[in-house]
């Protein structure tokens, strides 16, 4: 029975060891993870991914609004040309 005791107290004392070096382990990996500021540099990249949504949403609407203008203007192209090419036929008639 003397031996089952001391089995029991020498794994007691082997698991305390190890688990003491496990929150050694967990403060340094902690302790690591704060010196890297792993939360405000992703904070950081937050808003940079923010701003450059934002500014891709302007451009697309800068582009669709010069998309339209360009349309038009060829369109009113066409229509000078029409215009001119019948101007000059009437006065060749």
């Amino acid at each position: 029975m003397t031996e089952g005791v001391e089995s029991v107290s020498l794994s007691i004392g082997t698991l305390a060891v190890e688990i003491q070096a496990k929150k050694e382990r967990l403060d340094k990996l902690k302790a690591s993870i704060a010196s890297a500021k792993y939360d405000v540099r992703l904070v950081e990249f937050t808003k940079t991914a923010r701003a450059l949504e934002d500014r891709r949403e302007e451009l697309n609407s800068e582009l669709q609004s010069l998309t339209l203008q360009a349309d038009t203007r060829a369109r009113l192209d066409l229509k000078r040309a029409e215009v001119k090419t019948k101007s000059l036929e009437t006065q060749n008639t």
